[in-house]
């Protein structure tokens, strides 16, 4: 019989000011802070970094079950079920934050391979015997610098200076830029097939305008075509060709909004070569045409 789990929600642990960012420790097995649901499978409707400072014991992920350590760090999805049925001997912290926080500079981060693997669902559903999703194994000088993070948001969380919701918010942006570059760097952090793929979603995120096709898409991940197809889906949930275009239509409708260039240039600097294509697609993803939308975009400001 499979077991219920518990969805959590952000009110349960960010404050009535509104503002989606909170830090929690767990030491051995006790209650910790309110509603501490760290030894039941559950999600969230937010994202949690999951840090072991230290010890040894047991999480389960989606399902899957092992063992974890100090310097084990897991960035659980909002989509994700995770609970530790062992945790006497570890202390923990969670960071949790809503996605939203991200806003505006997500595009920058999606340069960076480690933060599609880790952030954005790749390698996909499921997971290998002795492996979980999200995770990245810290060495002891990472581990240390992400804790200098943690503190440090900690404290402003507890002054409440003001400004203190822009410092806690540069503070989570080091913490996902560490993690990042951490997994990218790491040695057996990830299988080389899993960061093939987030290299090239970076390369399309900083090269969407550029003359991609299925060919050159394989050769830049040292993929065969068929691989790349099958991989790149269980991934993404789509095709490199349909990916590549939803990224030239969410960077065409930004310049519509933010300058004045025609709209075949629009089309031309995103990548499309017909304008009329160009109106077509966007039209379809965004219920107006392009001129359409810059107008009410105009209006908006």
């Amino acid at each position: 019989m499979r077991k219920t789990v518990q969805k959590l929600t952000g009110t349960f642990y960010f404050d009535s000011s509104g503002f989606p960012f909170s830090i929690r420790r767990v030491e051995g097995k006790r209650v910790s802070h309110a509603h501490d649901f760290t030894g039941v499978v559950h999600s969230h409707d937010f994202i949690e970094i999951v840090i072991i400072c230290d010890g040894v014991g047991e999480q389960i992920v989606d399902g899957a079950a092992g063992q974890v350590c100090a310097g084990d760090v897991f960035i659980m999805q909002n989509r994700m079920s995770h609970g530790f049925p062992d945790y006497r001997s570890l202390k923990i912290v969670n960071v949790m934050f809503a996605r939203r926080l991200l806003r505006g500079t997500e595009s920058y981060f999606r340069k960076l391979p480690g933060y599609h693997v880790i952030f954005r669902g790749v390698p996909g559903k499921g997971s290998r015997s002795g492996e979980f999703r999200g995770r990245l194994k810290l060495g002891r000088r990472q581990l240390h610098l992400l804790l200098e993070l943690v503190a440090r948001a900690e404290e402003e969380l507890q002054l409440r200076h003001s400004g203190f919701e822009v410092s806690c918010i540069t503070l989570l942006y080091g913490m996902i830029l560490l993690l990042a570059r951490s997994f990218t760097e790491t040695p057996g952090n990830p299988a080389e097939a899993t960061l093939r793929i987030g290299r090239l979603l970076s390369e399309l995120e900083t090269g969407y305008a550029e003359k991609w096709s299925l060919p050159r898409m394989a050769r830049s991940s040292s993929m065969s075509v068929s691989t790349l197809l099958r991989v790149f889906r269980n991934a993404t949930g789509t095709t490199p060709v349909e990916y590549l275009l939803r990224l030239r239509l969410e960077n065409a409708k930004a310049m519509l909004a933010e300058t004045s260039w025609p709209i075949g240039e629009v089309a031309l600097r995103c990548g499309f070569h017909d304008s009329n294509y160009f109106s077509r697609k966007f039209a379809e993803r965004f219920r107006l045409s392009p001129r359409c939308y810059r107008k009410n975009a105009d209006l908006a400001e």
